[in-house]
C-alpha cells in the first residue's frame, strides 16, 4: 500500500499490493493532503485491507474509517485523527460502497466498517476471536461524529499499553526531552513530541497517586522523561511535586477543590492529587432541606474554605462568596505556573453561601 497524506519514517514498509491504496473515481472528493502531525492511507481495495489488518506482522493498531458520499455532514475527521495518534497508528480511509463489502466479505463476521463509522483494530488480532474487542463507533449526526473521532483516537492510545508481540525486543528507557502536544482519554493520556520527533504517551497509571494528565500538564509544556521505545510511553514520575498545603493556605483562605465523590449526606474533596478530605452536608449547607448531591455534582471545581480545627485541615463551602479572592493552586508538575495564581473565582467553578 502506498503511503498517503505525509511521510513520518515508514516509507521502507512495503505492501504486497501497492495498488490497493491510492485515488480512484471513488475517492475524487479526498485527494492527497499534507499536513503537519499525521498521515492516512486512502484505501483502494477493501480485500487488501483486509489481508493488512489480519496480518500477524503488524505491530500497531490500525484505524479505518469509513465515510459516506450522501452523507457529507456526519463524516468522521480523519485528519483530526491522524494527527492526535501520529505515528502511533496505522490510519485508513474507505470509502462506503463497493469495497466496504469486499472489507466485511474478507473479515470475521462482525468486524466490517461501513457508512460513516470507525473501528481500532489490534495488532495482538485478539478481535479476530471476539469482535466486540473492536467497537464500531457509527456517526449519523456531526455531533456523533466528533464523539467517534474521539472514542477512535481513545481506542488507539488505549490499545498501546497493551504487551507487544513477541517479535518486538524491549529496549531500555532512555532520557529524552519533548513537548506535550494534546491530550486524550479523558486525561490519561498526554501525546508528546519528542526532541528527535518521535511521538508517545504519557500514560495516567504510570504516576502514583494517578493523576488526570491535563491537570499536571499543559499543552506546549517542555518535559523531560525516561523513553520506553518498545511501548512508546514517557514516564515523568520525577516531575511531580508533593506540596505542604498548611505551608502554603493559612485558615480561613478561599482555594479551588475538585469533586471526587458525592453522596446525599457528604462530598469528598481533592485540593490536590492525592489529598482527600471528606465534607459532611453540615459544613456545606445549613439548609435543612438540602442534600450534598443537589450543591456540588462530582467532577465539578469548587471554591471552599480552608481551615485549621484542632490542627487538623478541614474544608467548608458554607458562607463562600463569588468575589473573593482565590488563592493560587499548589504545582502538580515542576516548571509549571500555578493555575489560580492571585485569580477571583474562575469561570467554570462555584462559590456557596450559607443557605
Amino acid at each position: 500500500m502506498e503511503q498517503r497524506g505525509g511521510d513520518h519514517g515508514h516509507s521502507s514498509r512495503e505492501y504486497r499490493n501497492r495498488a490497493a491504496v491510492g485515488r480512484r473515481p471513488g475517492n475524487r472528493g479526498h485527494p492527497q493532503r499534507d499536513y503537519a502531525g499525521g498521515s492516512y492511507e486512502v484505501v483502494a481495495s477493501g480485500e487488501q485491507l483486509a489481508r493488512t489488518l489480519m496480518s500477524a506482522g503488524r505491530v500497531r493498531p490500525a484505524a479505518v474509517i469509513a465515510w459516506h458520499p450522501g452523507q457529507p455532514r456526519n463524516r468522521i475527521d480523519v485528519e483530526h485523527i491522524a494527527r492526535e495518534v501520529g505515528d502511533l497508528a496505522d490510519v485508513y480511509y474507505l470509502e462506503n460502497g463497493p469495497e466496504t463489502y469486499r472489507l466485511g466479505d474478507a473479515l470475521p463476521p462482525g468486524a466490517h466498517v461501513y457508512g460513516n463509522a470507525a473501528r481500532v483494530y489490534s495488532a495482538d488480532l485478539d478481535w479476530i476471536q471476539d469482535v466486540y474487542r473492536s467497537p464500531l463507533w457509527m456517526a449519523q449526526s456531526p455531533d456523533a461524529a466528533v464523539q467517534a473521532a474521539e472514542e477512535i483516537i481513545d481506542d488507539v492510545l488505549g490499545r498501546l499499553t497493551s504487551s507487544p508481540p513477541p517479535a518486538v525486543v524491549p529496549q531500555r528507557a532512555e532520557k529524552m526531552d519533548g513537548v506535550v502536544k494534546a491530550f486524550a482519554s479523558g486525561g490519561s493520556r498526554a501525546i508528546v513530541e519528542l526532541s528527535d520527533g518521535r511521538r508517545c504517551t504519557i500514560q495516567r497509571e504510570q504516576l502514583l497517586p494517578a493523576v488526570r494528565l491535563d491537570w499536571m500538564l499543559a499543552e506546549g509544556q517542555a518535559v523531560s522523561g525516561l523513553y520506553d521505545a518498545g511501548a512508546r510511553t514517557l514516564d515523568v514520575s520525577a516531575l511531580k511535586v508533593v506540596p505542604r498545603l498548611t505551608d502554603l493556605y493559612s485558615s480561613g483562605d478561599l482555594v479551588l477543590a475538585l469533586v471526587e465523590e458525592v453522596t446525599g449526606k457528604a462530598a469528598t474533596l481533592n485540593l490536590f492529587p492525592g489529598c482527600r478530605w471528606p465534607v459532611p452536608l453540615e459544613r456545606m449547607s445549613s439548609n435543612p432541606l438540602d442534600t450534598a448531591d443537589t450543591l456540588v455534582t462530582e467532577g465539578e471545581v469548587v471554591v471552599v474554605r480552608f481551615l485549621r480545627v484542632k490542627g487538623a485541615v478541614v474544608l467548608s463551602l458554607i458562607d463562600v462568596g463569588d468575589d473573593g479572592e482565590v488563592r493560587a493552586s499548589p504545582r502538580a508538575a515542576a516548571g509549571r505556573d500555578s493555575l489560580a495564581a492571585g485569580r477571583k473565582t474562575p469561570a467554570g467553578t462555584r462559590g456557596h453561601r450559607d443557605r
